[in-house]
């Protein structure tokens, strides 16, 4: 039997495919059916709301080999990772599925058969050990009468502290769900390793005992009251570790010693000079660039919250134990050469994205180390402290953990995992409350933000009209005031309305919510917003007219202009889309589009580093694609979601309103663009009339300026190429100067009680550019202190600029209070940097003595 994992891989599926099973492809790591997951961390997510009854498939049989990740939520295996050799952030789960199909019998022997047949698996009969839930009888006498397995062979399993249905060996998803006793197979190893048998209590990690697979038999359902109730159809699902049963079949001690750990193992080892392959560190970053890439591959960027973080945290865990190896340089994203080599099989396509996915890893693993150093060297600081003063039980403080996390990036669980090495404790509780205040800062107060998260308790059902109808007669089933349930509201109250049937279009991701009136004989109520929650339909207004009751019949009108207006917007986003993709290729990906009425936002990674002149061409494109008229086809639904075709230009999955003919958008201009987050480009573009308005602001403005120079467009053009031409000489200038600072500074060096202290005088230039040189020379200095001085109109001007890791040591702000009270002058502070302006020369010595004395102390 060829033994390579992905030999193992096809022989599964080719074992389950002779028993008629249906194999299906592996989904993404985002999962499309269950929105509360934050990655698919299973077999059978694809197909939860079949387990559910929610939908209907064509196979009662099915086998997968699904890609899963493990990190964050109750299935969190991040921690685990290098601690066992068996445990994994990324891995790939086999498992067989059965929808009222084959139940326990036929689930049980085909484990077996495949597991101990000479055909298949050929593993040893005697080295596999069961459990069972502990009232299963049907499944122990399987086991035991049907497969003749030792009694010794069987454990029994029970539930925890007595409460019903609460084991390792029941498995449930929560009230109202499908659940069931399972039966786990567990390998064992030998003597030469450590462990306690299942169901034994864990001491320490278990080596020897390795669980393969997890059989399920979803018969029961668990009702609110805590019971259980027969299901009217049976259900199996089962999971099995590809990398596990590989460590098995392969005879090796760890899942890290397979065939595909080897080639990016023995990659770390020569970055690092490392040779002890049993290293946690090494461990970690073999796992953390599979997890890595494929996020990256399925869409995930790195970012401060969501999924994103997720992915940076994984990147900035493996690049800090890369620092643990000795490894200083940037050497993550090389991985991905090897990774690509071992695992480009048919079902990836890494290979087509592996350019993509280095850039990706390689600007966070920058980002990363160059903060890295300092962020390290002040948390050791801390614990070296905590260590001699022996204060706060040995625990690193929240508001350390919090600025290390917001000043220096690391990771909450970073700093954990460095202070349980150490022997340090956290203070998680103070850290979160800090957390909670900045996230409090940064929410938008909106009202009815607030309200609507009440309301999500009250479920009724908006039936809507397809948005097809302008005018709509509908009948109010519940209105909301004050986040309470009411019957009646009056004149300038606010409030939300539900309608039993309704052509309002409600907010999405992709764009704004219709706006319009309610009205009848004698009320009219102004929707500004139509927002959903579940299956409700939430109409947001204010009555300025009269007084609405509950199940009043009403007229509902849509502002058909401002309607028309965002789907102008929305086409162009489909539009600007596909021109970027077919000018830049697979080079752009689109992270968010949004379409109001007048204009649309686009963001997208710009990997190409488009230029400014460039964009001409895409508007041109998009233009061109307007004029030619193409019809805007909704062509069927999916997953609640339309497939919008334009001509044969565009065609993507999308939920929002459209025109129905491109010339419908009018005209296309991109008004501003700019970066809001690292090679993250937003695009502002609008359309139709906004669009014709700024051409001809732009063109009576061009008027002006050649009526006021006495000249025309020609000499106009002329004029601004030259003031160009200067702005760039200028610029090139002030880089000159910048960078005879730059090294200058680097001469100047001197040691100040262990600080490094730069005192230089420089001629004047760009103030801006002058700090942010100071920046980037911050980044290249730790713990130091620039002191530049330079003349301006007879003023005398002091940059004081402190390395990020000074700050909780010197206060600037006192300084300068002090020099101005005794020095006179006027004085400025940001974060780091001071700057000070005198008019005499004669008390600047007796500053820079004072302020040095001061550093001093």
């Amino acid at each position: 039997m060829n033994k390579s994992t992905y030999s193992i891989r096809k022989k599964f599926l080719k074992f389950f495919k002779s028993k008629n099973h249906k194999i299906l492809k592996s989904s993404k790591l985002i999962s499309k059916n269950d929105k509360t997951l934050l990655f698919t961390n299973s077999g059978m997510n694809q197909f939860k709301n079949i387990f559910l009854g929610l939908e209907k498939i064509n196979y009662s049989r099915i086998a997968t080999s699904q890609r899963c990740i493990r990190v964050g939520g109750k299935n969190n295996d991040l921690e685990n990772v290098g601690k066992t050799t068996y445990h994994h952030t990324f891995f790939e789960m086999l498992g067989n599925f059965s929808f009222n199909d084959y139940f326990k019998f036929d689930a049980i022997n085909y484990a077996w058969e495949l597991l101990t047949s000479k055909n298949w698996f050929n593993l040893p009969k005697k080295n596999i050990l069961v459990t069972v839930y502990a009232s299963d009888n049907e499944t122990f006498n399987i086991w035991k009468n049907n497969i003749k397995l030792n009694k010794k062979q069987i454990i029994l399993i029970g539930d925890n502290k007595n409460i019903p249905f609460k084991s390792d060996n029941f498995w449930e998803m929560g009230v109202n769900y499908p659940c069931g006793p399972c039966t786990e197979i567990f390998y064992d190893k030998g003597n030469n390793f450590k462990g306690s048998l299942p169901g034994k209590k864990k001491k320490n990690k278990n080596e020897r005992y390795i669980e393969i697979w997890n059989i399920v038999f979803m018969q029961f359902i668990y009702e609110y009251n805590k019971t259980i109730k027969p299901l009217s159809t049976l259900s199996i699902d089962t999971g099995m570790g590809l990398e596990r049963i590989s460590s098995i079949i392969q005879k090796v001690n760890s899942n890290y010693e397979i065939d595909l750990f080897k080639e990016i193992i023995n990659k770390i080892k020569k970055i690092s000079n490392y040779k002890n392959i049993n290293k946690k560190s090494i461990y970690i970053i073999a796992d953390h660039i599979r997890s890595s890439a494929f996020l990256i591959l399925d869409g995930v960027i790195p970012s401060n919250d969501g999924r994103g973080y997720i992915l940076r945290k994984i990147i900035r865990r493996a690049v800090l134990h890369g620092n643990n190896l000795g490894i200083k340089k940037i050497f993550f994203y090389k991985l991905i050469d090897n990774l690509t080599n071992i695992m480009e099989y048919k079902i990836y396509h890494l290979k087509k994205k592996k350019k993509q996915i280095k850039n990706i890893i390689k600007r966070e693993e920058i980002k990363f180390l160059y903060t890295l150093k300092n962020g390290l060297h002040l948390l050791n600081l801390n614990l070296i402290k905590l260590k001699n003063n022996n204060i706060n039980n040995n625990t690193l403080s929240g508001k350390i953990i919090f600025y290390l996390y917001d000043t220096y990036g690391f990771p909450f669980e970073l700093i954990k995992e460095i202070c349980n090495e150490r022997g340090f404790k956290i203070d998680k509780f103070n850290f979160n409350i800090l957390m909670n205040k900045q996230r409090l800062k940064s929410l938008n107060s909106n009202k009815f933000l607030i309200k609507n998260k009440k309301i999500i308790n009250y479920n009724y059902l908006s039936i809507l009209n397809k948005h097809k109808k302008i005018n709509q007669k509908s009948k109010i089933i519940a209105i909301f005031y004050n986040s309470y349930l009411v019957n009646e509201i009056f004149y300038n109250d606010d409030a939300i309305i539900i309608l039993n049937i309704t052509s309002f279009y409600n907010k999405t991701k992709e764009q704004n919510g219709d706006q319009g009136l309610l009205i009848n004989s004698n009320t009219i109520f102004f929707i500004y917003d139509t927002k959903k929650q579940g299956k409700t339909i939430l109409h947001l207004g204010k009555i300025i007219k009269g007084k609405l009751k509950k199940n009043q019949t009403i007229k509902a009108i849509i502002n058909n202009k401002y309607r028309i207006n965002i789907s102008k917007n929305h086409s162009a986003t489909h539009l600007l889309y596909k021109s970027l993709v077919f000018l830049y290729g697979k080079n752009i990906i689109k992270k968010r589009t949004f379409a109001n009425s007048k204009y649309l936002e686009f963001d997208f990674l710009n990997n190409y580093k488009i230029k400014t002149d460039e964009f001409n061409n895409i508007e041109k494109l998009v233009n061109k694609k307007i004029m030619l008229n193409l019809i805007i086809k909704i062509k069927k639904k999916k997953e609640n979601k339309n497939i919008i075709k334009i001509g044969n230009f565009s065609k993507e999955i999308c939920e929002g309103t459209h025109v129905k003919y491109t010339s419908e958008i009018g005209l296309f201009l991109i008004k501003s663009k700019y970066y809001v987050s690292n090679n993250i480009l937003r695009i502002i573009a609008v359309t139709g009339n906004y669009a014709l308005k700024i051409i001809q602001f732009r063109n009576n403005l061009i008027k002006k300026i050649t009526k006021l120079l006495n000249t025309n467009n020609k000499n106009v053009n002329n004029i601004l190429n030259n003031i160009y031409n200067k702005r760039k000489q200028n610029k090139k200038y002030n880089k000159y100067i910048l960078k005879n600072i730059y090294f200058n500074l680097f001469k100047k060096i001197n040691l100040f009680y262990g600080i490094k202290l730069i005192i230089i005088g420089i001629k004047i230039i760009n103030f801006k550019l002058l700090i942010n040189s100071l920046n980037n020379i911050k980044k290249k200095i730790d713990t130091s202190i620039i002191i530049l001085i330079f003349k301006k109109k007879n003023i005398i001007n002091l940059i004081i600029q402190i390395t990020n890791d000074l700050i909780k040591f010197i206060k600037l702000n006192l300084i300068i209070k002090k020099v101005i009270k005794n020095f006179g002058g006027y004085g400025k502070i940001n974060k780091n940097l001071l700057k000070i302006e005198i008019n005499n020369i004669i008390i600047l010595n007796k500053i820079l003595k004072y302020i040095l004395k001061k550093f001093k102390t």
